[in-house]
């Protein structure tokens, strides 16, 4: 049996709470409010749903039986594509939520990742493999650590490409979770069959962190990247612009 925490579901909460603000001041005269009861109501659903798998063990039972497991991983970006394709209103909050909320604040949020801690520390108790927890979680605690001092560097512009080069980070230690915590399990990636295995992860209620936090993380990565590669372009334009000869 697994400890329940309510950690992780403080997180989605708070994750949930801070996209509404955005979108809210990101649409400061009330007009899309329809799309933002919309978008923030669906993952708000998906919360409650994928609490309810994990709690059931079908999670971790997909991850021993089958491949299956990473489809729940990407629900969050199916969610947020089919409504962005089918409702206008939903497609101009999201750009509007790109173009308002500050890069600064795109960045802070990260602070969240020192939740890592926590499966830091069932490394050091021995129920959860290196393998898992030196690429992911160790790198996940730097962003986290880190994500204060970077948000103070995305006030001043001046430190676009190493930005840039914090946000694809954070997207990329997500991306490389699953396939690394699939590693210990029964099926066609199993590659370690002794020591601790990574049953936690895919259990109530740490699995909420993959199935819902890590999505959502990774979405406001891309927001901030495209918010970076803008403003990269726009300072290369106007430092071509005033090279040239009048």
């Amino acid at each position: 049996m697994f400890e329940i925490s309510p950690l992780s579901h403080i997180f989605a909460i708070a994750i949930l709470t801070w996209l509404w603000i955005h979108l809210r001041r990101a649409d400061n005269r009330e007009r899309l409010l329809d799309a933002r009861l919309l978008l923030t109501g669906t993952l708000f659903a998906w919360f409650i749903i994928t609490s309810a798998i994990a709690f059931g063990g079908t999670y971790l039972q997909l991850a021993k039986e089958t491949l299956l497991f990473p489809l729940a991983v990407f629900v969050p970006f199916f969610l947020v594509t089919t409504l962005a394709v089918i409702f206008k209103q939903v497609r101009q909050l999201l750009v509007q939520f790109v173009n308002h909320t500050s890069l600064a604040s795109l960045t802070f949020i990260n602070i969240i990742r020192i939740g890592a801690i926590g499966t830091i520390i069932h490394f050091y108790q021995g129920t959860l493999p290196g393998h898992f927890i030196i690429p992911v979680a160790f790198p996940d605690l730097a962003i986290g650590l880190s994500a204060y001092f970077m948000s103070r560097r995305a006030k001043d512009g001046d430190h676009n490409r190493l930005l840039l080069l914090w946000h694809s980070s954070g997207v990329l230690i997500f991306f490389s979770a699953v396939p690394l915590m699939l590693l210990s399990q029964p099926g066609a990636l199993s590659v370690f069959n002794s020591g601790p295995n990574t049953d936690q992860v895919f259990s109530f209620p740490m699995v909420i962190v993959p199935t819902f936090i890590a999505p959502l993380m990774i979405l406001f990565h891309a927001a901030a990247i495209i918010k970076l590669l803008q403003r990269i372009r726009s300072k290369t334009d106007i430092t071509q612009h005033l090279g040239k000869p009048s």
